[in-house]
């Protein structure tokens, strides 16, 4: 058996900067709390992860509604601002067990070959009148949020779980490639008079969300 030798002299840090020795940041415990872990990546054993390959997921976003949970979160292949990042959607009645989760907001190819890169810190809104709306930001690449990204879109999801069409709710007056025909409408464009009103609702919400 091999045993490794203590380093003569020994090793001695003496930078600036401490590395935290507890995750929790010091947290005291609360009792009762417990940590559920909605989704776990597995990119050489997929079958294990719901059949997706995605490693980079990221940026969760809850909501409960109609008595279930609704969790939104980024995904992209590896790393952070990979094009495409997509926005994913899993749910629970019980917060315990999670359906598999689906794309609500896919990556748009762009003019130049690259794909947009989803980047929010809002996803959901529920409007006076009920309904409930997830949100999704079309970064594009290389740097989603410089302001240069193509807008901000919305659907409806409908109490039994399905989905609503996607529209842009909002578009950037500075985004790459303004001529570029968009894939999907604005929401004023849906024949849905209750979707277009909630979409209003949150364009004109001045209260914290």
């Amino acid at each position: 058996m091999l045993h490794a030798t203590e380093p003569s002299p020994p090793l001695v840090y003496t930078g600036p900067t401490e590395i935290a020795a507890t995750a929790d940041g010091g947290l005291q415990p609360v009792v009762g709390v417990q940590n559920i872990q909605v989704f776990r990546a597995n990119r050489t054993a997929s079958a294990h992860a719901d059949g997706l390959t995605d490693t980079y997921n990221h940026a969760p976003m809850l909501a409960y509604w109609h008595g279930r949970f609704y969790l939104e979160y980024l995904s992209g292949a590896v790393n952070e601002h990979d094009n495409p990042t997509v926005t994913s959607l899993t749910n629970s009645a019980d917060g315990l067990t999670w359906s598999a989760p689906r794309v609500i907001f896919p990556a748009i190819t762009l003019p130049d070959g690259t794909h947009t890169i989803a980047h929010q810190r809002m996803g959901f809104y529920v409007a006076p009148d009920g309904r409930l709306l997830a949100l999704s930001f079309y970064g594009t690449p290389p740097s989603p949020n410089d302001g240069k990204g193509l807008g901000r879109a919305v659907r409806e999801i409908h109490a039994d779980g399905s989905l609503g069409n996607i529209h842009f709710i909002r578009l950037n007056t500075d985004r790459d490639f303004p001529d570029f025909p968009l894939p999907y409408p604005l929401y004023s464009a849906s024949s849905d008079p209750g979707f277009v009103s909630a979409c209003e609702a949150l364009l004109t919400n001045s209260e914290p969300i």
